[in-house]
């Protein structure tokens, strides 16, 4: 009895992998907001800071998602744009072809009207084979309005509403660690955006071609 329960257990399919797994995330970059008017143009660089992780439950719960990101924009040379933080909360589902989050992202500023604005964010992601379909609305804490991306294995290329791209690429390090970068870039009546952001990356599978994006 016991050896046939060994064989049954030995040869019981696998539970499949998540599409993703848990990941943390640090990074830095540059974001320029440039706006177009009747008497000329005028425009502001920030540096930014980026804080990341997500969380997959893989047995009990299985597939319920959880996702935070911080950012903080400051003036490169200690003038100009005023600093801003931003925070964005999202939960949701993952099953093994693909995931869907949504939440809120606030963002923080001394300079806006008013100081602190909500915007609903979501975020969904479908792989077929070796390509994934990724949809988000103001994804990446609220910085890009809608884009639709392709990726590849390690890289991405989409579109950015109304009038933008965006790239994102991934170089594998370690086992669990890994480096992305991510550019975009978008005009929106008269303003123009484009930021870019270079992260560290570790997780489970961070490290994998693919596997965690």
């Amino acid at each position: 009895m016991g050896a046939l329960l060994c064989l049954l257990l030995a040869t019981s399919p696998a539970t499949p992998e998540l599409l993703l797994s848990h990941e943390g995330a640090m990074g830095l970059g540059l974001s320029g907001v440039g706006y177009t008017h009747g008497g000329g143009r005028w425009g502001d660089l920030s540096l930014e800071r980026v804080v990341s992780a997500r969380l997959v439950f893989e047995r009990f719960l299985r597939g319920l998602t959880a996702d935070a990101s911080l950012g903080q924009s400051l003036p490169p040379l200690g003038g100009g744009v005023a600093p801003s933080t931003s925070l964005s909360l999202r939960a949701g589902y993952t099953g093994e072809r693909f995931s869907l989050v949504g939440g809120a992202v606030g963002q923080y500023s001394l300079s806006a009207q008013p100081r602190l604005q909500l915007l609903p964010t979501f975020r969904a992601q479908l792989r077929l084979g070796e390509l994934s379909f990724v949809a988000g609305v103001f994804d990446y804490r609220g910085q890009a309005p809608a884009h639709l991306t392709f990726e590849v294995g390690d890289f991405g290329l989409g579109y950015v509403a109304p009038m933008g791209a965006l790239v994102t690429g991934r170089i594998r390090l370690a086992e669990h660690v890994g480096l992305e970068a991510t550019a975009l870039a978008f005009r929106l009546a008269n303003a123009e955006v484009a930021m870019l952001t270079i992260s560290a990356v570790a997780g489970p599978r961070s490290g994998r071609a693919g596997g965690n994006r």
